[in-house]
């Protein structure tokens, strides 16, 4: 039996009061609705006892009303604390309406957040019912569910620990992860995009993916087909779970997410959730947003006015993310990998989107190239496309169970192009790294060297 040891939220007071992205449903979301952080800290005989319940009402992309908050009693196994103290396990108290089977309790989940060398976040979701919505021809039935978070802190670097959300020994709750190196050790991530549509290929994405034993998974958007669908945020966990039980999973907003609520419920992730970054011994990733705040087109727009429109209306918000990107990489020059992931690619392969891409790269206007950024990951185009523009490379996976497009307009600066359900598999060593391009079935598409910054 392990000794008493208490861990404490790495919960700071400034993160408390981040303001709260922007979604459709700006009507019905605000601070009061947003769900809160409260923690709860307690240590006995069986580890640590601390939980942080978030819980709220979700129907069709708003928060229709909250649900309210009470504490439960979470388990963590591993190895002591260095400020162990001794004391007595906290009861578990179970809110009275709470369903006693533990697989009724947790819907959603168990699934591994935020990931550092000192801290985690495990996220789990509860269903909490059903509203009804009624039209002239139609009456729809909406699952609604409660999202809960168990923020870990001064945890040990490199380390295995194991959970149980519920504390009562039931599998459904039972879960483990390894924290972030703090030096330059070696490790491996998975590269993932466009995981929609097709559930039994990315169900066998999925199984092949838990093979390679990652440190972490980046998915680059487009994790759903439709992002106000409940049941396909559902659907996504369900697949996802056996990964995201034990490997932190850090995604990138793409077009099919709708920027709808359930996606910035579901997921806790660094800084403003919209674009953040976060390192790993000597790499640095940086996830970017080229979605940005959702804006209905009005109905008295001509076709090039909505052109115009959606060319501008996110205009100062881009630039706003632009300024912190060049902060970034100019504050980690000494970073000896830098990551980059967004969702629509720089240069693509596909005739209907060259203009578009064309138009995103001469936005970032050579960011990437003068940072010395070793690759710029994203997906959007349904397939594998690889070029290279003065040594950065730009990778486009996007073969994570989405239909498969046709490339038809090779680029200038393309290596190659394969249209297959695929993933990449990054390597990085202190001294060099490499992205494996890997085929749905195991073989190699090709393999790309990555030389060190510095």
């Amino acid at each position: 039996m392990p000794i008493s040891y208490c861990i404490s939220p790495s919960l700071k007071d400034d993160e408390m009061n981040q303001e709260i992205p922007s979604t459709k449903s700006t009507d019905t979301w605000s601070r009061s609705t947003q769900p809160r952080k409260v923690p709860w800290k307690a240590c006995g005989p069986k580890g640590l006892l601390l939980f942080v319940l978030s819980g709220f009402a979700l129907v069709g992309g708003m928060i229709l009303s909250s649900i309210h908050f009470f504490p439960a009693a979470a388990t963590l196994a591993g190895p002591p604390a260095e400020t162990a103290t001794p004391g007595r396990p906290l009861a578990p108290k179970p809110h009275p309406t709470s369903p006693r089977d533990s697989s009724a309790r947790i819907a959603v989940g168990p699934y591994v957040q935020n990931m550092g060398t000192e801290r985690a976040t495990v996220c789990w979701a509860s269903r909490e019912g059903e509203s009804r919505i009624s039209g002239p021809d139609e009456v729809r039935t909406v699952p609604r569910y409660a999202v809960h978070e168990l923020l870990l802190g001064n945890l040990k670097p490199a380390t295995r620990y194991h959970y149980d959300v519920l504390g009562d020994g039931s599998k459904a709750g039972q879960g483990s992860f390894t924290t972030f190196p703090s030096g330059q050790t070696p490790f491996h991530f998975v590269v993932v995009g466009d995981t929609s549509t097709n559930h039994k290929t990315y169900q066998a994405i999925v199984d092949q993916i838990i093979t390679e034993k990652p440190l972490l998974v980046v998915n680059t958007g487009d994790l759903v087909s439709d992002g106000l669908d409940i049941r396909k945020w559902v659907e996504f966990f369900r697949i996802s779970s056996r990964l995201m039980r034990s490997i932190p999973y850090y995604p990138v907003l793409g077009n099919h997410e709708d920027n709808a609520a359930y996606y910035f419920n579901f997921f806790s992730l660094p800084q403003n959730e919209r674009y953040y970054s976060f390192s790993v011994g000597d790499a640095l990733f940086l996830i970017l947003d080229e979605e940005g705040a959702y804006h209905e087109t009005p109905a008295y727009m001509d076709e090039q006015a909505r052109k115009v429109w959606w060319k501008q209306q996110n205009l100062q918000y881009m630039q706003r993310q632009k300024v912190w990107v060049e902060r970034m990489l100019a504050l980690n020059e000494s970073a000896g990998y830098t990551f980059v992931f967004l969702h629509e690619p720089l240069i693509s392969v596909m005739h209907s989107r060259v203009e578009d891409a064309r138009r995103w790269r001469a936005f970032w206007g050579g960011l990437f190239e003068k940072h010395h950024v070793s690759v710029v990951f994203s997906g959007h185009d349904h397939f594998y496309h690889h070029a290279v523009v003065q040594g950065t490379q730009y990778i486009t996976t996007a073969g994570g169970g989405a239909g498969l497009y046709n490339p038809d307009t090779p680029a200038p600066e393309t290596v190659l192009i394969k249209r297959v359900n695929h993933y990449c598999r990054v390597d990085v060593g202190p001294k060099q790294a490499q992205v494996t391009a890997i085929e749905l079935g195991g073989a190699i598409i090709e393999k790309v060297p990555l030389r060190r910054r510095h």
